[in-house]
């Protein structure tokens, strides 16, 4: 059959590219999807039925950190799928965007009014325009960028932390691995290199009365990442 010209119209980016990959597919065009998704093998038991929870979150602490059977077995997720301790876990249904809206405000607590009109969040130069709005919304206006290229990942971010040695500026850390957009996985060594140079850096901060530098991670792709035999799971940075 012949094909028809599909365009990708302006709009939002997600719902663009979702209309243009349907209309391909009707036309029998494969559409392999690279998007998050969900595993084949659907939740059950406890997990099941939280999936789509319809319960309200109110601005009451709970003394069981939440709803404690679906805060359990989040916290066993957490645990068993990527290896991440699970000590301080509760659950609160929200979408991500909304999480890292929550960082960033918590990052801007620790400065006052003045002050915030000169820090900065160190960014991916490649990512999605919500990062900068929701650092915006915390009054994090100033964006510092770093290059996400394979193998470089770790130097990258280190020379700009280095580079903000004696200004000050940077106030936050943003990564997301495996990067959104472009899907390139930092490895742990990379990881525990970017935090050994945090680590110095806020060492000589706190000496010197200066809030550390917070280091936001943020993984939006996770069934992304390579999988274990045993748990954890999933080989997470």
């Amino acid at each position: 059959m012949s094909l028809t010209w599909v365009p990708y119209n302006d709009g939002s980016a997600v719902q663009e590219a979702i209309a243009m990959a349907a209309q391909l597919s009707e036309q029998g065009v494969v559409i392999k999807p690279m998007h998050q998704g969900y595993e084949e093998t659907e939740p059950a038991g406890t997990l099941d039925q939280f999936r789509q929870y319809t319960d309200a979150a109110t601005g009451r602490y709970k003394p069981a950190t939440g709803h404690a059977d679906v805060t359990a077995a989040f916290a066993g997720f957490a645990k068993d799928f990527m290896g991440l301790p699970n000590d301080f876990c509760f659950a609160l249904q929200s979408n991500g965007r909304v999480g890292l809206g929550h960082a960033f405000h918590l990052v801007a607590e620790a400065y006052t009014s003045a002050q915030l009109d000169n820090i900065a969040a160190l960014v991916p130069s490649s990512r999605w325009p919500m990062v900068d709005a929701k650092a915006k919304q915390a009054r994090i206006n100033n964006m510092v960028e770093y290059d996400v290229t394979r193998g470089n990942i770790a130097k990258n971010i280190i020379a700009a932390l280095e580079a903000d040695q004696g200004t000050d500026k940077i106030a936050v850390l943003y990564t997301n691995f495996p990067h959104n957009p472009t899907g390139h996985a930092a490895s742990p060594e990379d990881i525990a290199a970017i935090q050994a140079k945090l680590d110095e850096i806020n060492t000589d901060r706190k000496a010197r009365g200066i809030a550390p530098i917070v280091h936001v991670c943020d993984d939006p792709y996770f069934m992304g990442l390579p999988q274990n035999e045993n748990a954890p799971f999933l080989q997470s940075p």
